[in-house]
């Protein structure tokens, strides 16, 4: 499947053309990012995406891997550098589709 965008949130169209959304790693990256972006900005993919996701990956090596990336932005209650929310909202969404 070809996505060259995908429009979110009203802002400007997101490209995610490059973006392999059948990589367990890739996903499991955009999970966590798009979840914390929910949590803190309050602009993620559906909880219930992000759940089906996590489920359905949860044994998989490669999908904690990449899920794991993101857990150094947060700290004191705070975050850091969240300006891929609405790629990351992209990214979930086409890879509960596929």
């Amino acid at each position: 499947m070809f996505l060259s965008a995908c429009q979110t949130t009203g802002t400007k169209p997101v490209d995610i053309s490059n973006i392999d959304v059948k990589n367990p790693y890739i996903i499991g990256y955009y999970v966590t990012y798009s979840n914390m972006c929910g949590n803190f900005s309050g602009n993620s993919a559906d909880k219930l995406v992000i759940r089906s996701l996590t489920e359905k990956y949860e044994d998989n090596k490669h999908f904690k891997k990449g899920y794991d990336l993101n857990l150094n932005l947060v700290g004191m209650d705070k975050i850091t550098n969240l300006s891929d929310c609405d790629k990351a909202k992209a990214i979930v969404n086409a890879a509960y589709e596929n």
